[in-house]
């Protein structure tokens, strides 16, 4: 609002003096109002422009996650691998003792003798060894052509030389 335009609408100037006056209080707050808006939306657009750079940032991290996923899936396998290598092993171990004992019992003179003669793979796979080995052994040990590689019902006594005793 101008004071020419009052002026002319025949106002005196004292009044017009206060009409601008109390006009130039409202356009002061309302300027420091459209200031305060205007600082607050800044600091607000410059908080979103961080957030969006820190979620960019993310986002570029994920760009590995493919590569990642299949470093996992690699490292599930090998270890997997390593599981099934250690109970193969852990069953093998427990295999050749019950091998051995039943060779033992059965009086074989040399389990690298015997074992060519012996379905090692079925033995293995059997669900009740014990039974089967000592069948095998049994077997083995009536066979004319394998009754050899045992020793005879006879006890020998080993003195400390290594000679055979009485």
């Amino acid at each position: 609002m101008k004071t020419e335009f009052l002026t002319g609408l025949g106002l005196e100037k004292d009044v017009i003096d206060k009409i601008m006056a109390e006009n130039g209080k409202d356009i002061n707050a309302a300027k420091e109002a459209a200031t305060e808006e205007l600082t607050t939306t800044k600091e607000e657009l410059k908080q979103t422009q961080e957030q969006l750079k820190t979620a960019n940032a993310t986002i570029d991290g994920f760009k590995d996650y493919d590569e990642i996923k299949e470093q996992v899936a690699d490292y599930k396998a090998k270890y997997e691998q390593a599981e099934a290598d250690k109970q193969k092993i852990q069953d093998d171990y427990a295999f050749n003792s019950k091998f051995e004992a039943a060779a033992k019992k059965a009086g074989a003179r040399a389990i690298k003798a015997v074992s060519p003669f012996m379905d090692m793979d079925a033995l293995k796979a059997s669900k009740n060894q014990d039974a089967d080995i000592e069948k095998a052994f049994a077997d083995l040990k009536a066979g004319e052509e394998t009754k050899f590689l045992f020793a005879a019902d006879e006890v020998f006594y080993l003195n400390h030389l290594g000679e055979r005793g009485p």
